[in-house]
Formats: structure tokens, sequence, C-alpha cells
């Protein structure tokens, strides 16, 4: 592999994760204001500002928090709706270079951009709890540490404790899957990170999804978390996973959305060797035909011979899986048609099975297996 190689493959690495972050955050923005008409977005490893010659995350978001503000349909609903924006990174010239960048953008009254910090994560993390540890105002923290070592799980809850928060992390987690299987020796940073954010720190893993799923398992038991999910971003040699946690259904409806969107199958993978895969789901799932949903239906059936579900435990049940309602919709209505489940309503007025993002906290139908 040539120099130049390398660095087109990571810029292709780096640009699908901004753009999975650019396409969430520009979405969550806009829900946060016309719910709240305020929000508090945080980079912590901002870096410059850019990444060659295209925006960094830092930049993107400033874009993003300019297009949400600007919206008619969010003046019409609150006439002065305002966002802060805080940058840090450990690294001073990073900081100067954000500074310059962000002196030649147009940036209006109501974007707030709170003077970009060169300090430790440790130190603006304990800046961050204090100043927000009593606030109701809604919080997103990028973390996008160059190294996987920057973070611990500990820091995570730091940042998760705090009230309204969501977290989208960046882990390069290749080198740390390579030698999880390290008995002896095992380099000191190592057996810190896997110790913090693994399920089983020493470990002869299946592959780097069962990893990644480990990381997750960790994640949703240390921080009491129903919602983990995460992108796995694979160039082949370099495999890089993007976290998100939030305690909210609509995050994780969001999240799996935009990445489900990305995701292709294993088959057109293999054909297209130069291009870079972002998985949503594991390798034994794609190499099945119509797998996503055949090895759904197959859980769900199960669940539902267990215990009849109403239809917002199955909207929960599915986005947990990593699929969207109306995934379970389709299911739900191929097994009536074969007259595998029976459906009671909780109201008189009923018009299907009220499997949709709209209905996820609305208890309007029992959906029960036929035995």
């Amino acid at each position: 592999m040539t120099t130049k190689d390398f660095f087109e493959k990571q810029s292709d690495l780096t640009a699908s994760k901004l753009e999975i972050y650019e396409k969430y955050v520009g979405t969550y923005i806009m829900k946060l204001l016309m719910s709240f008409w305020y929000c508090f977005i945080a980079d912590l490893f901002c870096w410059t500002g850019k990444n060659w010659s295209a925006d960094w995350s830092p930049l993107l978001l400033i874009e993003q928090a300019k297009k949400m503000l600007d919206s008619a349909v969010l003046k019409q609903r609150f006439s002065n709706p305002k966002m802060w924006l805080l940058f840090n990174d450990e690294n001073e010239d990073n900081i100067k270079k954000l500074i310059e960048e962000i002196k030649n953008k147009q940036v209006p009254k109501n974007l707030n951009i709170i003077p970009p910090q060169k300090k430790s994560f440790k130190d603006i993390l304990n800046d961050v709890k204090n100043e927000l540890k009593n606030t109701s105002v809604p919080k997103f923290f990028f973390l996008d540490p160059f190294k996987y070592t920057s973070t611990e799980i500990e820091d995570i809850q730091v940042l998760m404790n705090l009230a309204y928060t969501e977290v989208f992390l960046f882990l390069p987690v290749f080198d740390a899957y390579r030698f999880a299987d390290m008995k002896e020796k095992m380099p000191p940073k190592l057996k810190k990170f896997l110790e913090s954010f693994t399920t089983r720190w020493v470990a002869n893993y299946v592959d780097i999804y069962e990893f990644c799923n480990s990381i997750r398992d960790k994640l949703k038991s240390f921080l009491w978390l129903k919602y983990v999910n995460y992108a796995l971003l694979d160039w082949w040699s370099r495999k890089n996973c993007v976290f998100l946690l939030t305690k909210n259904i609509h995050g994780i409806m969001l999240f799996n959305r935009i990445v489900f969107s990305k995701s292709i199958d294993w088959q057109t993978v293999t054909k297209r060797r130069n291009n870079l895969a972002i998985w949503l789901f594991d390798k034994e799932t794609l190499t099945k035909s119509d797998p996503r949903i055949d090895i759904f239906e197959k859980k769900l059936k199960e669940k539902l011979q267990e215990n009849p579900m109403d239809n917002t435990e199955i909207i929960e049940f599915t986005v947990i899986e990593w699929l969207l309602p109306k995934h379970a919709d389709d299911v739900l209505l191929k097994l009536k048609k074969a007259g595998k489940i029976s459906i009671d309503y909780y109201t008189d007025k009923h018009t299907g099975l009220y499997i949709s993002e709209n209905n996820h906290d609305q208890r309007l139908s029992k959906i029960t297996f036929n035995k």
C-alpha cells in the first residue's frame, strides 16, 4: 500500500464518519429547538476545523446550526431560538487554526460560540460538569479522540449523568480488537481500555462485530442505558466505530434510520472492494438472503410466543434490535395474513397495528401469538 493510498482511504473513512455525524446532528438540532428553543452542543476533541480542504466537525456543526436557526418553521414557533457551541482541543495549534476558520464565518447573534478552549479532556469535562449539572438545557457531545485510550467509560458517565444528554462517541476500535486476546505482555494502555469498555477484556472474539457488541453491551450496562447503537465503518484493514448513547427513543430511531440507509449487503461489498462499507448489522446477518428481516422476524416471533406485546413494546424492541418500526410493521402484517397473530385494541377506534415512530409512546394495540 502506498502512502497516497493510505491517506485517500483514511480520508474516505473520515468522510463517512462525518456524513453520519452531519446528518444526525442537523436533524437532532431541529428536533431540540422545536421542543426547547435552545440547546448546547460541544465537540471536545475538535481538531482544526478542516480535514484537508473539507470541513471538519466544528465547521459542519456551525453550518448546520445556522441553517436550523434560520428555519422559517422554527421562527414561527419561537421568536428567539438560541444555541451555544463549545469547541475544545488539547493541541494549541489546532485551536489557533480553528479560531481563524471561525473568523471567516458569518455567525448570527443567536448562535453563541464560546471561545474555543485549549484544555485537557479531563479539565474540560470537569468544566462542563460544573457549568451544566443543574441546568435543563438539552446537551449533545461529540467525542472523537485520536486514540482509543483518550477517554474512559467513567468520563462518558459524567456526561450521561447530566440531564437531557446524548453522546456521539467515535472509537478507532480495530487495533484494540486485534490484540484483545493477548494473555501475556498486554500493553497497559490496551488493558486499561479493554477493562473499561468491554464485557470480556481478555477474549478470543469471533470477529470485529462481536468485539463492538461487547463495547455496546458494556456501555449499556455500566451507564444504565436502553439505547446504545453503533455503526461500524469498515475499510477492510481499518475499522472504526461510531456509537450513539441516548436516553431518548427518538434519537436512536433517527440514528438507525441514517445508518440503515447507508448499510449495504455483504455480497455487494465483496464485489466492490474499493468502496467503504458502513455496517449496521453483523457479518453473519449480512451473509444470508434477505437477512435483516428474516432474523428479526425470528426474534420477534420468539418474544411474542413468550408473552403478548403491545405496540410500544414492539417498537422499543425493534429499535434496540437496530431496525425501524416499519420493519416490525411489515413482519407483523405478514404474520397476521398467515393467521399467526391476533390483535386487540385499547381504544374503540382502530385502523391498524400502530407500529410507527409516531406511536412509540401510545399503547393502542396488543399483539398475541396464536398457539
